[in-house]
């Protein structure tokens, strides 16, 4: 009896739509790097920040999986002509992550000045840092072909990239052009994604460094390793390592079947909606739901 009451009531949870990922679980603000606090700490609303796209999350989701996938199996593959790039011996594929995303929702929501987040702190429930990209444009660009787009301009750092870069990873120096947005996205180790999308109308009044009006950010982290020291963009480590394609995946993983030149599986895109960062709106739902829940298996298991 008790079983098919549980069995029953995850049903109920399910029909509710219950994310997949729950940041009640994991106290951030007790993540702390050097007096500088997690992103996912406080993901309040400030000033005139809005989120673009919430209710296109699962076209977005796609979209930001596809463009990075397959980018990452072209240079993988060796049929990036542009650059000074081999073909790469262990690059992962990329799966979606809610975490992720919920850190790129927070700093936009709370800190965001139109750059990188510069604390160094996006830590990933398994301890391992993720690294982060970001770049924006004036007007507000709510459309996925903006998305693209903004997409193209990370790849077009190509250009910049030789294979000194390639084989062991440092800043650019003042003068030099950013080539660090490309280098985060052929990152071989790390194999999850997530990313988020901010419309801020007066971005002087928040003291933006960037104009961004509209901006994209993404957080790139790894899963499968356990070096706490090994993140993206780590000076002195390999983008990638080159060689044939897929010939010394991480884990002994095998290729992937629908990009060949990549290591690794890819798990289904979340569908879950993103998570409710409207703290009042939110408490009050979650409230109402887990009080539904109760009532309803308190009353079955009587009839049963």
């Amino acid at each position: 009896m008790f079983k098919v009451v549980v069995f029953i009531t995850a049903c109920l949870i399910g029909a509710h739509g219950q994310a997949e990922f729950d940041p009640k679980k994991k106290d951030y603000c007790k993540i702390t790097c050097q007096k500088n606090v997690h992103p996912g700490c406080n993901c309040t609303r400030v000033g005139n920040r809005l989120e673009l796209g919430l209710k296109q999350h699962a076209e977005f989701r796609q979209i930001i999986l596809d463009l990075h996938n397959r980018a990452r199996n072209l240079v993988a593959s060796g049929n990036e002509t542009r650059g000074e790039l081999t073909s790469a011996s262990n690059m992962m594929a990329l799966s979606y992550s809610l975490e992720l995303e919920y850190f790129a929702r927070c700093y936009m929501r709370n800190r965001f000045n139109g750059d990188r987040y510069m604390g160094n702190c996006i830590v990933m429930e398994n301890g391992l840092k993720a690294g982060q990209n970001v770049i924006g444009a004036k007007g507000n660009q709510s459309t996925i072909n903006w998305v693209t787009n903004m997409f193209k301009e990370w790849m077009a750092e190509v250009t910049l990239i030789n294979k000194t870069h390639i084989d062991s990873f440092f800043e650019p120096s003042p003068n030099e052009k950013d080539f660090r947005d490309f280098t985060q996205i052929m990152w071989a180790t790390v194999n999850e994604i997530g990313c988020a999308r901010l419309y801020t109308p007066d971005t002087n009044k928040l003291k933006y460094v960037k104009p961004y009006v509209s901006a994209l950010i993404c957080n790139y982290g790894i899963t499968i390793l356990k070096d706490k020291n090994l993140a993206p963009n780590t000076p002195g480590q390999p983008v990638f390592k080159r060689g044939p394609p897929c010939s010394d995946c991480p884990e002994k993983l095998k290729c992937n079947q629908k990009y060949p030149s990549l290591c690794g599986e890819i798990a289904a895109i979340p569908t879950s909606p993103p998570y409710d960062l409207d703290i009042s709106e939110g408490v009050t739902i979650k409230k109402f739901k887990s009080l539904t829940l109760l009532v309803v298996t308190i009353s079955l298991s009587f009839l049963l």
